[in-house]
Parts: structure tokens; sequence; C-alpha cells
């Protein structure tokens, strides 16, 4: 490679690791300058600013090739366009900058057909496998599962993906040097022969509790066709989720269950109950209803 060249493509991933890094809080600040300024600029002026934003910045790049991962940014082919819907300076939302990933998997293509499938961390066993029969069917027909890998629903949602080869992407609320739970550290390894685990925060970033309600704006634009909520209580952070793909404009339905007054299934119900999720009939006509909607 042209040492020229090198040297531009490194100063370049180095500029948006330093915007990825400065939206972790001053995300409105981010989206002002990079529209004004361009990628560069931006970085220039935030890098003056904060004295040890480049020093940090990469770190960020050394951290995420020792692990094997890589920096996604707007500009690249892989880039989720779904993300850039977020970005409303009047609201104070926006999308993330960039996104570290690592796996084989790339974002425009498991993303092209996709859903999201979220819910409660302690499901009941009926949840559990109400979760693994439509994730089963869903990824057996070439869908893209997005979940947050939570203990419960999201961890039966990826096992049930991997056990019939199909393809998983889990949004962490860590970097992803950091498997949370830690439990799921192997069955994280095995999401990136076939999918990705992908994160806005740098690699040895841990998690917070903000960021696991943070994550799911990611993980609601990333399920394109919309979301399944199998089982989520009243006071589930699901719920955080499903107002997210509400805003998108993505359907969000939930699964049948035979005890519909258990409290591991009242947020299912308070959402069909007030439009925000609708009551699947069964997997065949949900995968329908989705493919109609991708």
């Amino acid at each position: 490679m042209d040492p020229y060249r090198h040297a531009a493509e490194r100063a370049h991933q180095l500029a948006w690791a330093i915007l990825a890094r400065a939206a972790l809080t001053h995300r409105g600040a981010v989206a002002v300058l990079l529209a004004a300024q361009g990628p560069a600029g931006a970085a220039d002026i935030l890098a003056h600013a904060t004295p040890d934003l480049t020093v940090r910045a990469g770190a960020d790049i050394c951290d995420a090739n020792r692990i094997g991962a890589r920096l996604i940014t707007p500009e690249d082919p892989e880039w989720p366009r779904q993300l850039t819907k977020f970005d409303d300076p009047d609201t104070d939302r926006f999308g993330p900058v960039a996104l570290w990933a690592r796996g084989s998997g790339r974002l425009n293509t498991t993303g092209g057909r996709s859903v999201a499938v979220v819910g409660a961390r302690a499901c009941t066993e009926h949840g559990r496998t109400a979760t693994c029969e439509f994730t089963t069917a869903a990824a057996g027909q070439g869908w893209a599962i997005v979940t947050g890998g939570a203990y419960g629903v999201d961890t039966a949602a990826v096992e049930a993906t991997l056990a019939v080869d199909g393809s998983a992407v889990v949004v962490t609320a860590s970097g992803l040097s950091h498997a949370y739970p830690a439990t799921n550290r192997d069955l994280f390894e095995k999401v990136t022969r076939r999918g990705l685990l992908v994160s806005e925060y740098p690699p040895f970033d841990r998690p917070t509790r903000d960021r696991f309600l943070h994550r799911n704006r990611v993980i609601a634009a990333l399920g394109r066709a919309g979301m399944v909520v199998p089982e989520a209580g009243i006071r589930s952070g699901t719920l955080n989720a499903v107002g997210w793909a509400n805003r998108l404009d993505r359907p969000v339905f939930t699964l049948p269950t035979p005890t519909p007054l258990a409290p591991a299934w009242a947020g299912c119900a308070a959402m069909v109950d007030d439009g925000r999720a609708r009551l699947a009939a069964d997997t065949g006509r949900l995968l329908a209803a989705l493919a109609a909607e991708n």
C-alpha cells in the first residue's frame, strides 16, 4: 500500500474515533460540528478542546485491533442508514456517531432482513419456549436476529439462532472486550463466527446503568422489520426498547401466553392494551407480517 495513502487512512480513522469518544458525553455538539466541519475538521476542534482526547481515541483503535474489532462509520457502505433517523437536534435525540463491531457478519447484509427480539431477563419457562420457537423459525428462514444478549429472552433468542446456524447481531451496553453478562462470553464468541457483536462504546469501556437503556435505540433501529417481545414485566427495561421502535414506526409484536394475567406478561398486556404492540396469532402469520414490513 502507498505509505501516504495508508497514513491518510489512519488519520481519517483516528478522526472518527475521536468523534465517537467525544459523542459519549457531547453527542449534540458533535452532531453540530460534523454537519459544519466534516469529520476531520470536527475532530480537530474537539481534540484541541480536550487535550487527552486524541490519545484516548488512539488507544481505542489499538484496543479494537487487539480484539479483532473494527470501527464502522457513516461513510462506510456497511453503515446502517436507519440510524440517522434518530438525529433530531430539537429533541436532543441522536443516533451513534460510529459503531465498534466484531465478527464475520456485515451490518449492511445481516441487517437487511432483520427482526429485533427482546424481553424479560427473568423470563418464565413458557417465555423461553416461545422465544426459542419463534427465533428458530425466523432464523431458519434467513432472518437475522437482533438482540441485547442479556439473560432470559435475549439469551434464549441467541441460543436458538445459533442452533439453526442463523445470524445474530448482539448490541452490547459495554465495550466489545467485556462480555455482559460474563456467563455469556462463550455464547458471544459463537455469535462472531456468523454474525456480529456491536457497540457504540470503545472496546474497554464497562457497562453502566444508563447504557443498557441507551443501546435500546440501536437494537430498535437494526431490527428493520420490527420487534418481537415474547415476555416482559410491567417495569421491564424492554418497554424502553419498545418506545424506540414506536418512534421509528417499527411494528412491535408480542407472543401469545397461556397466562395473560401473570406478572411476567404484564408489560406485554399493557403494550397491547394501549396500542404500542400487537398480539401475534401464530409464528407463521407473524413472519408473514414481518416480511411485509421489511
